[in-house]
């Protein structure tokens, strides 16, 4: 009980400590509910991932839970229900309109990671419920592994361009750890040669298809980056327009205030004296920059956002230039 108890506060402590330091070298000067809403997603998925790990390696009967057991639980279980909430609060407060629209707003076709979201809370629901439904719906006490797996999904394809960088790999670690955990469960639990193997061979499809959202995650600009120790300024992000062409327009300021992302409207911006054009990349969304809480907008002059940051720097260099923005 002892060896339990001290391998799951280590574990909630590492992976609380983990949550933070990557929401906190993500978040801007200026904290959205989006923000807030990615960090309760991923400490509810690091708490329940601690609670298969403890069970594995420090196993017990399940009716001698203690208390540090059911206060986890209970974190969790708050941090599940407040996530979609900021989320959806945060679309509203920002002008993308109501679900299912303002899914695909924010994150146009990979709008279809928040369904996938929206299925993991009702399987993790379902299973909380499961001492009363499960005499109707037996099956339901598989609802937390294909949940736990959905959730994997969803932070590779939604979550990742609010919380980014080295937590990428920390994101890999959980997958394939909990592949390992799952497989350890389904292998002693199922009766039968035929029920071992179907329970085996969708626990693969899960882990493949969350190894496939962690490879576009990855493809899709969002490399993990060294923390550089400093607070965090706008990330502009990269764009797949090709290489930055030599400026020879001159923008003025209504042209530059015209781009402002909304609508049909290109998406441009100025920084130190050069505008660059933004259209088409999914961290700026309806004129936003999404990681920045509405701090960074399409349309102005960046250069005090961005607040000289090598990031951001290094970024820039990468993107198609309109222009010069006049004096």
């Amino acid at each position: 009980m002892k060896q339990r108890k001290l391998i799951s506060a280590v574990l909630n402590i590492t992976v609380i400590v983990l949550a933070v330091a990557a929401w906190v070298g993500s978040i801007g000067s200026v904290i959205s509910s989006l923000e807030i809403a990615s960090l309760f997603g991923v400490l509810a998925f690091s708490l329940m991932w601690v609670h298969y790990v403890v069970d594995v390696s420090a196993p017990q009967d399940a009716d001698s839970h203690d208390f540090q057991y059911y206060l986890s639980r209970g974190a969790v279980l708050l941090a599940i229900v407040t996530h979609p909430l900021l989320v959806n609060w945060y679309l509203l407060s920002q002008g993308f309109g109501y679900p299912p629209t303002s899914y695909e707003s924010l994150l146009g076709a990979t709008a279809w990671a928040v369904i996938i979201g929206w299925l993991a809370l009702f399987a993790f629901v379902s299973f909380e419920l499961r001492g009363k439904i499960t005499r109707f719906i037996p099956q339901i006490l598989y609802a937390n592994i294909i949940a736990m797996f959905l959730v994997l999904i969803h932070g590779f394809v939604a979550g990742m361009f609010v919380i980014d960088g080295w937590y990428l790999w920390v994101w890999f670690f959980y997958l394939f750890t909990f592949l390992a955990i799952a497989v350890y469960h389904y292998r002693a639990d199922q009766e039968g040669l035929f029920n071992r193997y179907v329970a085996l061979s969708g626990i693969i499809l899960l882990a493949l298809g969350g190894l496939g959202a962690g490879v576009y995650s990855i493809t899709n600009n969002k490399s993990p980056e060294s923390s550089t120790g400093q607070s965090k300024t706008v990330k502009l992000g990269d764009t797949a327009k090709g290489k930055p062409v030599t400026p020879e327009k001159v923008v003025t300021l209504n042209e530059l205030s015209a781009r402002n992302g909304k609508g049909s409207n290109d998406c441009w911006v100025a920084v130190s004296g050069t505008v660059y054009d933004l259209t088409g990349n999914r961290e700026w969304q309806n004129g936003i920059h999404i990681p920045s809480g509405g701090e960074a907008t399409c349309g102005r002059d960046l250069t005090s956002v961005l607040g000289g940051s090598p990031h951001g720097s290094s970024v820039l260099s990468n993107l198609p230039q309109i222009g010069k923005l006049s004096a």
